[in-house]
């Protein structure tokens, strides 16, 4: 699809006669605007506006081992071309290379199609139909009905949504219902899921989380193990029964826009699964023999731990206790480690009101069978699902026309008994974001703390954006990050640093 996709890109570009410096672009739709204006008039030919971006953003960690934890080159490219007075064409691409590699891009030239979208009218409806962001909330910072589509997390939550979010390919219908309000449809044929990075990465979830659960729990058991095959993630099937859909439905009443939302998709990141089955461990003089009903009898050298498939934990403390001399054989256990990605259901209602000077905004939404890590035997179902709401209650305030600042409360609850998990059930946190503009809007100090109540962690990231001309800017702060090792951002709190981030566009 790479392929061809810049072939189009380069054929568009050798069309000099189609292309018009007149202001075309200035009104083409967002990713998440469902009311764009189609008005515009018809043209003898297609008018067509290009901007271009390219961008380095270079982060540098603070804890030891100090190293450069990226330098991200990204170029972007934009064009909206107005086909006739109903429709019109977005084009937009994203070239990526990151030498330092820390962060799990690849090491190469990275193409990834950010937009493929054709937008406009069909009597009272609007379509949007391609390759797309769609936007649900009004959290910041923070996601609970944004499900729509997936999360790069290979920098964690540190990217800004619009670039890290996933596009889809997908279905967009927005049209007018009942009583001044409308209705929003999505349809997306096929799955896709998160961008998750490796363990061995700077951000990978490492084991407070997925696979961690299954040392913990094997470590329990009475019988030694042996070995651990690894199975590869199982993906949904490219059947019509797997794709996803959403339902909004939005009004204002009185001085209150509301929204009520359906999402009906996959989880982005997989559920870990596993599989134990009796085995027997002979080691001999340079080898280890394991012969299992779940992959039959396999001899490797032992100093080949970690094969294409099948990773062996000869040498680990758990196998060791299972030898009792050179050649003798011990029965064990086998575990076969796999994943799945589960089915979600989310229902969700939005309500915002401006009240003077001051923003609300409320935001809740409940998932029903979610997957989380339990205590419970025996250990081959370390996954259990469970229904989880989530709510945001957020105030917007501006002090001053310079000074603008948010705060919100974030509460989770989970519908099983505390016992039985292994995270704690119930999530208190707040957030506080505060920016301001001076010497005439070039220069953006900021600084946004999300903070747990119910457990101790934090995320400080503090930010100063400058703007030099019409087309330069830079970026320099801190993500930081603290807290007990098994909380969401305690885990990483050796992973604070310094960013710097240049951008030219035009």
């Amino acid at each position: 699809m790479k392929p061809a996709w810049l072939v189009f890109m380069i054929w568009l570009a050798g069309v000099p006669t189609a292309w018009s410096s007149n202001d075309v672009g200035q009104s083409e739709p967002n990713a998440t605007n469902t009311n764009s204006d189609q008005g515009a008039p018809a043209s003898s030919t297609t008018a067509w506006h290009w901007t271009f971006k390219l961008r380095n953003r270079s982060g540098f960690r603070l804890a030891r081992p100090r190293v450069w934890q990226m330098s991200r080159y990204m170029a972007d490219v934009k064009g909206t071309g107005r086909l006739n007075d109903r429709w019109r064409l977005t084009l937009e691409g994203r070239a990526h290379y990151d030498p330092i590699g820390r962060l799990g891009f690849p090491k190469i030239l990275w193409v990834d199609p950010r937009q493929v979208l054709l937008d406009g009218r069909m009597g009272p409806l609007t379509l949007s139909l391609g390759l797309q962001q769609v936007v649900w909330g009004q959290a910041d910072g923070l996601r609970i009905l944004d499900v729509v589509n997936p999360l790069d997390y290979r920098e964690f939550i540190l990217e800004d949504f619009p670039d890290s979010r996933r596009p889809l390919w997908m279905a967009r219908v927005d049209a007018p219902f009942i009583k001044q309000s409308s209705l929003q449809f999505l349809w997306i044929p096929y799955f896709a899921p998160g961008r998750v990075p490796a363990p061995e990465n700077e951000f990978g979830f490492g084991a407070a989380y997925g696979l961690g659960v299954f040392p913990l729990a094997l470590d329990n058991s009475p019988w030694p193990i042996v070995g651990i095959r690894n199975e590869l993630i199982r993906r949904p099937p490219h059947r019509l029964r797997a794709s996803q859909a959403g339902l909004r439905w939005s009004r204002s009443l009185w001085s209150w826009d509301l929204t009520a939302h359906v999402f009906h998709g996959w989880e982005d990141i997989a559920t870990p699964d596993l599989k134990i089955g009796p085995a027997s461990y002979r080691a001999e003089t340079g080898l280890v023999t394991v012969d299992s009903m779940l992959i039959g009898p396999v001899t490797i050298p032992r100093s080949n731990i970690y094969g294409p498939s099948l990773s062996y934990l000869a040498d680990s403390p758990v196998a060791l206790r299972a030898r009792r001399g050179s050649g003798e054989e011990v029965a064990g256990l086998l575990a076969q480690i796999g994943g799945h990605y589960d089915r979600k259901t989310v229902f969700g209602v939005t309500a915002a009101n401006t009240i003077g000077p001051v923003v609300l905004r409320l935001e809740a939404g409940w998932t029903a069978r979610r997957p989380f890590a339990v205590r419970t035997f025996p250990v081959t179902a370390p996954f259990q699902r469970f229904g989880q709401f989530a709510g945001v209650l957020g105030i917007d305030y501006s002090f001053r026309s310079w000074l603008w600042t948010s705060a919100q409360y974030f509460l989770q609850l989970t519908s099983a008994p505390q016992s039985i998990l292994r995270q704690p059930r119930n999530a208190h946190l707040v957030s506080l974001h505060l920016r301001g503009e001076f010497q005439r809007e070039t220069l953006h100090p900021e600084v946004f703390i999300l903070a747990g109540l119910s457990r101790r962690q934090f995320l400080l990231r503090p930010r100063v954006a400058r703007g030099f001309g019409d087309h330069w800017s830079a970026a320099w702060g801190v993500d930081i990050f603290g807290g007990h090792a098994d909380t969401f951002l305690g885990f990483f709190a050796t992973r604070k640093r310094a960013v710097v981030e240049i951008k030219y566009e035009r």
